[in-house]
């Protein structure tokens, strides 16, 4: 869209320095008019197409991914999200054959998911590869997040099922206490029998 505006501002630029050339002798007012509305014509789609674009919004929280989309000549306001464990592919691109998208460095980026008719189209992004790096990123500590939720819900559900005492594990990668005589009783048993038992490090065996 942008290169197309930027195309149509330059072909009427030219096009009323042109008309301005050609009356210039015989109507030297109408010349100077038309040269000055070279001028103002591509700065005010210029301007537009600016202002258009920066009142929008991408925010990448540790939940979700969300545009904020402002219409400017309607007046509205369109906002699209998607969850970060729905993410499957994020794909970037610089709009081929404008030369403006490789002198300022924007492009687009596409954020995929599983399901049809909710992928998120993101235009004239700066710097559109390393915004596809960030979103990278936040998605992998989201899923480790939820992988380590899942893990330590199914180690305490465990040891809760097998009633062991002080069941309340504190959560992976931190420091284990060394179990409590009661705890190291209630799980040791007969050396050749036992089913059982807490490993030095603190996991269940």
């Amino acid at each position: 869209i942008s290169w197309n505006f930027s195309i149509n501002s330059i072909i009427v630029m030219f096009g009323l320095f042109a008309v301005a050339l050609v009356i210039a002798e015989s109507a030297p007012i109408l010349a100077l008019g038309a040269a000055g509305f070279a001028v103002v014509i591509p700065g005010v789609i210029v301007a537009y197409l600016y202002y258009d674009w920066q009142d929008d919004s991408v925010v990448l929280s540790d939940q979700r991914i969300v545009r904020i989309w402002h219409h400017l000549l309607s007046f509205e306001t369109t906002i699209s999200e998607i969850p970060l464990d729905q993410v499957l592919e994020i794909n970037m691109s610089i709009p081929p054959g404008d030369p403006f998208a490789r002198l300022f460095g924007y492009g687009h980026v596409t954020v995929k998911t599983a399901g049809e008719g909710i992928n998120l189209f993101l235009d004239m992004m700066p710097n559109p590869m390393s915004i596809q790096t960030m979103i990278f990123a936040q998605r992998d500590r989201f899923r480790e997040r939820i992988e380590q939720r899942q893990r330590d819900s199914v180690r305490s559900d465990l040891a809760s099922a097998l009633g062991i005492p002080g069941s309340d594990q504190p959560p992976l990668n931190q420091p284990q206490s060394p179990p409590r005589r009661s705890d190291r009783e209630a799980v040791t048993g007969l050396p050749f029998i036992r089913t059982k038992f807490l490993a030095a490090n603190g996991d269940l065996v």
